[in-house]
């Protein structure tokens, strides 16, 4: 069962989203330009509310530049038909952005398969990179300890090391079957995505 987001909702989480963007919507060639449709479908496409417009209008004040309003969303409405399906989602979530509830009912489920899958994807990267970095990190160690080791003489050579030492070697076993399985799961990940194309 589907559950609708109230309107009142989904304003609020636009407004607060566009809020958090302290940049320029657009240069001062793009508000000169007047092209709005092409803005407008740039925006849908890029999965931005209505209240995307908001951010232009104040832009563009600075160059005496009134958006057409009605070109705008027209044009944004274009955009959400790519935007809205299966791939944008995927592409939306692979990339850590947010969803702010642009889809139409029928298209939502699709997008929202999508974009699930993109995140997915965009976790078990992140997963696959920070067992990387500590299998890095405690091959790097061990490399250390094996060369202090060598320019040591044996019988200065401390128990101590020698447990890290096995440690070690211990959970670096331990971070390549983590890295196989991580990246195991990457591969099944990505061709879910291939096959949603």
């Amino acid at each position: 069962m589907r559950v609708e987001m109230p309107l009142f909702l989904r304003a609020a989480v636009a407004l607060i989203a566009a809020s958090l963007c302290t940049c320029s919507s657009l240069s001062q060639k793009q508000c000169l330009s007047e092209n709005w449709h092409a803005i407008g479908e740039r925006d849908g496409a890029n999965g931005h509310t209505e209240y995307r417009i908001t951010d232009h209008q104040e832009t563009c004040a600075k160059y005496g530049i009134v958006p057409d309003m009605p070109e705008h969303e027209a044009g944004r409405q274009e955009g959400l038909k790519r935007y809205c399906t299966a791939v944008g989602g995927l592409q939306a979530g692979r990339y850590a952005n947010s969803y702010a509830g642009v889809c139409e009912a029928e298209n939502e489920d699709a997008f929202l398969a999508g974009f699930k899958l993109g995140q997915d994807i965009y976790d078990m990267e992140l997963r696959v990179n920070a067992v990387r970095s500590e299998y890095d990190l405690a091959r790097n160690r061990l490399a250390d300890i094996d060369r202090s080791r060598r320019e040591q003489d044996r019988e200065t050579n401390s128990d101590g090391k020698r447990r890290e030492r096995d440690a070690l070697r211990l959970r670096l076993r331990e971070l390549e079957r983590d890295l196989w399985r991580a990246d195991d799961d990457l591969r099944q990940l990505e061709w879910a995505a291939r096959r949603m194309r």
